[in-house]
């Protein structure tokens, strides 16, 4: 959800509803070898304010809007090893991760 007042923002929603503020993202590139959004990680940005919807997600051929792309089996496999408590953390070095 990409409407910062709906209760379920920046979560990943399927409903047979959404407003404008809203994508259905397994629509996405259904003529690609993969559909970007055949897996996904969301990715919370803590209350930046720099927009929603950041996921890890499926490679293919088109590049991505700021996400973070890999390939399908790297998908699956990170996937099968992240907790339901894990956190993704957004670095651009490793001295950022000093921050976490």
């Amino acid at each position: 959800m990409e409407d910062p007042h709906d209760r379920q923002y920046n979560t990943w929603q399927n409903r047979n509803w959404a407003n404008n503020k809203n994508e259905h993202l397994i629509d996405y590139t259904k003529a690609a070898p993969h559909n970007q959004y055949q897996l996904a990680i969301v990715m919370d940005n803590h209350g930046q304010h720099n927009g929603s919807g950041f996921f890890i997600h499926v490679k293919n051929q088109w590049a991505t809007a700021g996400c973070v792309s890999i390939n399908y089996n790297d998908v699956r496999t990170l996937l099968s090893r992240l907790g339901t408590k894990a956190y993704v953390v957004d670095v651009q070095n490793r001295a950022q991760l000093q921050n976490y």
